[in-house]
């Protein structure tokens, strides 16, 4: 998926749909469910957040040094 997608979630979009398919009668849950495109995209932006603290210490943790040539990218 691309970056700028990722990033654009439209929420008055959705909560069009989720309407419709709400009166429908389609499940708020499951796989194919109304919820199921707000349930990915929160998924995916807590895990990228993970990542990112994983791979990019804050630098006043004590495995940071300066000098050391040690950073996220270098990691």
């Amino acid at each position: 998926m691309k970056e700028e997608e990722k990033d654009k979630f439209d929420y008055a979009n959705f909560e069009k749909e989720a309407i419709e398919k709400l009166k429908n009668g389609t499940e708020l849950g499951g796989k194919d469910g109304v919820l199921a495109p707000m349930l990915k995209r929160l998924l995916e932006a807590a895990m990228e957040g993970e990542m990112d603290a994983t791979l990019c210490p804050i630098p006043t943790s004590p495995s940071f040094h300066p000098r050391s040539g040690w950073n996220c990218r270098t990691r």
